[in-house]
């Protein structure tokens, strides 16, 4: 548990957060959760989400979808296509490469310094 909270803290640091504010260690605790479940397509969407401070209705207007089914994505009682994947990338400024290593792979050490490279 204490490299998911390291990890979290570094990509709070990355992504330029006060840590001191009450609104960004509710998000730090949130990245904390994510880092820690299973990958999944729904868990990566979560993550890069609340790691950009974006609401549903953010992406989906970014993409021109329905807010409700960036939210069956994020629960995962949706799959969406290949296409959509890319589209929310865009929207959530993150290379579709690190989504789908977030997405599909354990989080092991290597991994995380792939991913750490290609959220650069």
């Amino acid at each position: 548990m204490k490299s998911v909270k390291k990890e979290a803290l570094v990509l709070a640091e990355f992504a330029g957060w006060n840590l001191k504010t009450p609104l960004v260690q509710q998000r730090l605790r949130r990245v904390e959760q994510y880092l820690s479940e299973k990958p999944s397509v729904a868990n990566a969407l979560k993550y890069y989400m609340h790691l950009r401070g974006m609401s549903n209705s953010d992406v989906a207007t970014a993409i021109g979808v329905h807010s409700g089914y960036i939210s069956q994505i994020r629960t995962g009682a949706s799959s969406p296509s290949t296409d959509t994947i890319v589209d929310i990338c865009k929207a959530l400024k993150v290379s579709p490469a690190a989504f789908f290593l977030r997405a599909e792979l354990p989080r092991t050490k290597s991994v995380r310094k792939v991913l750490t490279k290609l959220e650069k």
